[in-house]
């Protein structure tokens, strides 16, 4: 009936002045986008009811023109406020189709753009990385520098998922060269950010801390809570890295306080991850639990893959800290097949070392030894220094065990060295055990062969 689709056509129209308007807000400094936030959700319903009217039209020139305003003018809201599998995908996969039907290329760049980062939210790394790669081939054809921005940025990410480090930094360099050069403030503070992330992985946490603070200081200039937010939980892990708990437990409040302020879900699960492994090392296990359950739920329900990895992972270290061992190898397992489905070799690489402490707790030295050698294999394909040197650790006391004291030296001497490097807080007291088994060895016999160090490749 001509009249009904005439009134959806207005409603449409109507409600996408709406989101204009809040996307404005949003780039406007604090007080705006707490306006923007408060606006789109005051219109919600009506806002999300021409969505689903667009996303099941048939497809016309008009409507494929709605689609691509809808979209693009909730570019940074919809991802706030949208589930990326159940409705932020299926809105943008719509508004890419609409674009290309459109011939619009630089509507499809972004919509690129966005598709790929939720692909990667939702664990699907190659596919992410297929769509900004074309994303920068469009910018390219038209001089949209932001654009490559953008994708240059979302490779960096995502290959610094997969382990490939370096490339990572690659990456992100030159989009920070990119953003600097025409000015995109809020592109370059994004992008050191990302930087401050990839150092802090390779182990430079002194750089990475000095990325996060300049990223920081950036946000708040520009008054954009959310980058803040990221900013100030980044650096509560760099100080949790160095075993400073207390002031990360500072920073990652401030974020969880931000993200409460924005109604952000996801940033409010990735606070309270955050909290968990800060209150786990300080000793608080009933704390670090409760922070674990709630983010894992949060991470379920809104299909974030990696996160749910993640947080298994976390609830396995705490459960093996309690001694129920059974129990903490069945989190890491869980944890393990999701992080190889995804390709996530870090990950995989941190929860190789988990499993590996476990099965040395229940008494099987020999699994406990692969596992950990599999685990540095992987840290040193990707130049992940901080992991290597947990493994490092890990296998040489195992080598200690079986009474290799040679070899474990060799591997705990480049722990050591890492942690003297980063100024770990706990640096004397691991120096200390390794004065006390270089000591041993000097007073025992050179000659003396190991126990099964030949059955052991590095």
């Amino acid at each position: 009936m001509p009249h009904r689709y005439d009134a959806y056509l207005r409603h449409a129209r109507y409600y996408s002045r709406v989101i204009a308007r809040a996307d404005r807000l949003y780039l406007e400094g604090v007080e705006s986008m707490r306006a923007s936030l408060a606006l789109f959700d005051l219109e919600r319903v009506q806002i999300d009811a021409s969505w689903d009217w667009l996303l099941h039209k048939e497809l016309t020139e008009t409507t494929d023109h709605l689609r691509v305003i809808y979209a693009a003018e909730t570019t940074y809201i919809g991802d706030l406020r949208y589930n990326k599998r159940l409705e932020r995908v299926p809105q943008l996969e719509a508004a890419l189709v609409a674009a290309r039907r459109l011939g619009n290329r630089q509507a499809e760049g972004a919509f690129l753009t966005n598709l790929a980062s939720s692909l990667a939210g939702l664990g699907d790394l190659r596919g992410a990385i297929a769509l900004y790669e074309q994303r920068i081939v469009i910018a390219r054809e038209l001089g949209d520098q932001r654009g490559e921005g953008s994708g240059l940025s979302g490779l960096g990410i995502v290959y610094g998922e997969l382990g490939n480090l370096r490339q990572s930094v690659s990456y992100h360099e030159q989009a920070l060269d990119l953003r600097r050069s025409i000015g995109d403030q809020r592109g370059e503070s994004n992008s050191l950010s990302n930087l401050g992330l990839t150092y802090a992985d390779l182990g430079d946490v002194k750089r990475a801390i000095d990325y996060y603070e300049q990223a920081l200081h950036l946000c708040r200039e520009l008054g954009n809570l959310r980058g803040e937010g990221t900013a100030l939980g980044s650096l509560g892990r760099a100080y949790d890295a160095i075993g400073d708990h207390e002031r990360a437990i500072t920073f990652y409040n401030q974020q969880l306080e931000i993200a409460n302020t924005l109604n952000d879900r996801r940033a409010k699960s990735i606070a309270i991850a955050n909290l968990g492994i800060a209150y786990k090392k300080l000793g608080d296990l009933p704390q670090a639990i409760q922070c674990y359950e709630e983010h894992l739920a949060i991470a379920r329900e809104l299909g974030e893959r990696r996160a749910e990895a993640i947080t298994l992972g976390n609830l396995g270290n705490v459960y093996s800290q309690l001694g129920q061992i059974n129990q903490s190898v069945a989190y890491y397992e869980l944890s393990l097949g999701i992080q190889r489905q995804m390709g996530d070799r870090r990950g995989e690489s941190i929860t190789l070392i988990n499993l590996g402490d476990a099965y040395s707790k229940m008494g099987d030295i020999p699994g406990a030894m692969q596992l950990c050698e599999q685990s540095l294999k992987l840290t040193r394909e990707t130049g992940d220094r901080s992991n290597e040197a947990e493994a490092c650790w890990n296998l040489g006391m195992l080598f200690e065990a079986i009474g290799d004291t040679r070899r474990a030296v060799e591997l705990m001497a480049f722990t050591v060295t890492y942690w003297q490097e980063i100024q770990h807080r706990d640096t004397n007291r691991r120096v200390t055990q390794l004065n006390q088994l270089q000591e041993r060895l000097q007073v025992a016999p050179r000659d003396e062969p190991s126990r099964s160090s030949e059955n052991i490749s590095l």
